[in-house]
């Protein structure tokens, strides 16, 4: 599955006029000459709903019926960098590339439609943000509790360069597992490395993620 990631509703105070609104106004009359200045009382405004409501109702349908990710899978190397930063790690033989960008790579065990809502790996290089580790654990955290798409976010775990988090996408369950990881010698993240599946497939991602970023190269 493309997972589909992605603000934060914000409430807002709306002070309408009396006659539009319903709500009581401020008047303001003055008589000729000196005579002091009466303020007329002011009705309670209430609060606008935020843009996206957090408590909207989640609904979570069945997983495709594919079996889970298993552990122990048999990988092969492949280059996920540029010419510029070159980068490579080991892969599930067989799984299908789909580079959307330059420095961002999907790797799905079958051709979509038929590996939506299953389970991917996600490479993304980041090296350019000059951010630790853990500043962007905590982007990634911030851009899910902030995706008016993804509903019931529960960080599940945290740690200086991991991030484990579960939530409802497309009305589907997720676990979505991510470790970002510095160049030798260096303290800036420079590959963000994800993979993301059912509850089912939690073995197999944890395992899987693990031997990612075990076999990264650099250069």
């Amino acid at each position: 599955m493309r997972a589909r990631v992605l603000g934060i509703g914000v409430a807002a105070v709306l002070l309408c006029a009396a006659a539009g609104a319903g709500v009581g106004a401020l008047t303001l009359e003055q008589d000729d000459g000196d005579a002091p200045t009466s303020l007329g009382t002011a009705s309670p405004v209430p609060a606008a709903k935020p843009a996206f409501p957090r408590d909207r109702t989640v609904r979570v349908v069945e997983d495709p019926d594919y079996p889970a990710l298993e552990t122990d899978l048999p990988l092969e190397r492949a280059a996920v960098g540029t010419t510029d930063f070159p980068v490579s790690l080991t892969v599930p033989q067989g799984w299908v590339r789909s580079d959307s960008t330059i420095g961002a790579v999907q790797f799905y065990p079958y051709s979509f439609p038929e590996s939506a809502n299953t389970y991917f790996i996600r490479i993304r290089l980041i090296g350019n943000q000059n951010i630790s580790p853990r500043a962007a654990g905590d982007a990634r955290v911030e851009a899910l509790q902030g995706a008016s798409d993804v509903l019931d976010f529960q960080l599940e775990s945290r740690t200086y360069d991991s991030v484990t988090a579960s939530y409802v996408a497309g009305e589907h369950r997720r676990v979505e597992l991510d470790r970002y990881v510095a160049r030798p010698g260096e303290t800036a993240a420079f590959v963000w490395v994800g993979v993301v599946g059912r509850e089912a497939d939690r073995d197999g991602l944890t395992q899987l993620l693990d031997r990612l970023t075990r076999s990264l190269r650099f250069g």
